[in-house]
């Protein structure tokens, strides 16, 4: 089964599509670079670039990977295959450039890193994958190879330059992808050993054995429980019975000290020590009779002091969105990925229907058409303008909420080929 439905990602509505997003992005690429001043040159002067976007057979397509094609970056001239742009253009940026542009959501950088990762997934789809299918005929289950096959396929999906139109062959791409995924789970089961075949008929009695034991285990527990417990109580109001009979005998002890002091003769300085010590002697026994007031349920507070308050930690503020270091350019197909995804965060928070959802289908549909990337031009859209009129009540709160603000900078990310 696994390998069938691995071999589902070069078969069908599933190749057509990828072939079609493939050609596409080839001609879309040199359209950026020739906008972006990285070149040139025509393309079609290369034979292999023409058949490739012009076929109909995925294997002819492999043959533009090994082409060069002269570019220019920052004055200097070089040649590179498709694939291998990124690490050229690294070359002359230097590493950590290169990085720290990603990073700050470099339009040319983004968009020169994902055609590079875009045409590594085609050429390994178009070459090793492609020749794997059509030749070895072997049924080949094993899951790190259905896993690279899918992969490779998602990431022409995922890092299309262009907008996906056929929902209907991506539907079915993802279908296949979840059967795959549900089949490579069952094959992975962890629970099943190498030395011992899962026996269903046991499975009922070792559900059960587990349950008595952990009926037992939670009986002797309560039973500990219950005895220490006891026990620990009895103990501990002894301990205060002690420590206040100790208390009462100390104080017993020092007032008839004190009373047979006082009876002997003494000076007028002598006076004035006693008087300072009554004063004292009064404060200890203001403090005694407070503490005894405080005793709660038997317990003798073994401590008179209070337990210092914990310092009180400075709120952590949150980060303004324009203070992110990471914002990650988005390919149309991954903001659509994300949109859905805050579509699902719309509905749970604020607990509104489809049509008044702000990453709703049908805006979506909107914003990857008329290639919108910012808040203001997504309100500006009539169609989106229309609906919001209609449902201002339920969609202002989303708008105005960190959500929305989220949700707008994704439009902002997303990297258009015009």
């Amino acid at each position: 089964m696994i390998d069938n439905l691995w071999r589902n990602f070069l078969r069908g509505e599933i190749v057509n599509l990828e072939k079609k997003l493939i050609q596409e992005a080839l001609d879309n690429f040199f359209s950026f670079a020739i906008k972006n001043k990285l070149s040139d040159v025509d393309p079609n002067y290369n034979d292999a670039f023409k058949v490739a976007v012009s076929t109909t057979d995925l294997q002819r397509i492999n043959a533009v990977w090994q082409q060069k094609f002269d570019f220019k970056f920052k004055s200097k001239h070089f040649s590179a295959s498709l694939p291998s742009l990124d690490w050229e253009i690294k070359q002359v940026m230097g590493y950590e450039e290169y990085l720290s542009a990603l990073e700050k959501g470099d339009a040319f950088v983004s968009s020169v890193d994902n055609y590079a990762k875009f045409f590594k997934a085609a050429r390994e789809l178009t070459g090793q994958i492609r020749n794997t299918e059509a030749h070895d005929k072997r049924q080949i289950n094993d899951t790190s190879y259905a896993l690279h096959v899918a992969s490779t396929a998602m990431t022409i999906i995922e890092r299309s330059p262009v907008p996906i139109r056929n929902q209907e062959s991506l539907s079915i791409i993802k279908e296949n992808l979840g059967e795959l995924m549900k089949n490579i789970i069952l094959k992975e089961n962890p629970s099943i050993t190498i030395s011992e075949d899962p026996d269903e008929s046991n499975d009922k009695e070792e559900i059960e054995a587990l349950e008595k034991a952990d009926a037992e285990a939670e009986d002797a527990m309560k039973q500990y429980f219950d005895t220490n417990f006891a026990s620990m109580s009895e103990s501990i109001s002894q301990l205060n019975s002690v420590v206040k009979n100790f208390e009462s005998d100390m104080f017993n002890e020092i007032q008839k000290a004190w009373e047979e002091y006082l009876e002997r003769p003494r000076d007028k300085s002598t006076d004035e020590i006693i008087e300072a010590v009554t004063g004292a002697r009064e404060k200890i026994e203001e403090l005694i009779h407070k503490e005894q007031e405080q005793e709660t349920s038997g317990l003798h507070s073994i401590s008179r002091e209070p337990l210092p308050k914990p310092a009180l930690k400075e709120p952590l503020q949150k980060p303004a969105l324009e203070d992110k270091p990471n914002q990650i350019m988005l390919t149309p197909q991954q903001a659509v990925n994300e949109m859905v995804d805050y579509q699902r965060k719309f509905k749970e928070k604020f607990k509104c229907a489809n049509w008044q959802n702000l990453a709703q289908g049908p805006f979506r549909n909107e914003i990857i058409t008329n290639e919108i990337n910012s808040k203001e031009a997504f309100l500006n859209n009539p169609f989106v303008n229309d609906r919001y009129l209609d449902h201002k009540e339920e969609m202002d709160p989303q708008i105005n909420s960190e959500l929305g603000e989220e949700f707008f900078s994704i439009l902002s990310r997303i990297l258009f080929v015009n």
